[in-house]
């Protein structure tokens, strides 16, 4: 006998490359107004924390709290806080404890998405290498393109550009990477 995973009702406040998928999976979009068990928050970092306070009346306690950011946002009192970011195949998933990585894993999978939990003191050098693989995806990809643009705020961040330069050690491709960035970023 199968169990079938809870069906939640979710909101997205900005953009989340998820939606369709949870959609598809048996879960109800609403709006902040109707009681989401899962907020979704896809803002660029620059304006998460905001967010966040202007979320405060609607965030009940164990409210599942999905964050697209690049950065890791600041943990949301009495909420399961889940950081969710894009990779080349799946999601890369850093919580605060050991229950929003379960509640990660369930409701990730029966999405087809493969999770790779990622711890936070390794989070900095993931969310760079997400952030340039994003920039060169966007090359051939206009999804990705999509992505990188709503990101390009984030992937000007000094800490972003620091961490990718110790990655690449600011080479070619590094280059390569920031003249498409200013690109697309304009």
């Amino acid at each position: 006998m199968s169990v079938n995973p809870p069906q939640l009702r979710f909101c997205v406040v900005g953009h989340s490359f998820l939606t369709s998928d949870l959609l598809q999976a048996g879960h109800v979009q609403v709006t902040l107004n109707d009681a989401p068990e899962m907020v979704i928050l896809g803002v660029t970092d620059s304006v998460v924390e905001q967010q966040l306070e202007a979320l405060a009346d609607v965030l009940r306690p164990n409210t599942i709290v999905l964050n697209h950011c690049l950065a890791l946002a600041p943990e949301v009192s009495g909420c399961l806080d889940i950081a969710v970011l894009p990779q080349q195949r799946g999601c890369a998933v850093c919580t605060f404890d050991e229950l929003g990585a379960v509640v990660a894993e369930l409701l990730l999978q029966p999405l087809g998405v493969p999770v790779t939990q990622v711890a936070a003191e390794d989070w900095p050098q993931t969310q760079a290498l997400v952030a340039w693989w994003l920039v060169f995806s966007a090359v051939a990809d206009e999804q990705a393109r999509g992505l990188c643009e709503f990101f390009a705020p984030a992937l000007r961040d000094v800490r972003t550009i620091a961490a990718v330069e110790k990655l690449m050690g600011g080479g070619k491709l590094y280059r390569l990477g920031v003249d498409f960035l200013d690109g697309v970023s304009g």
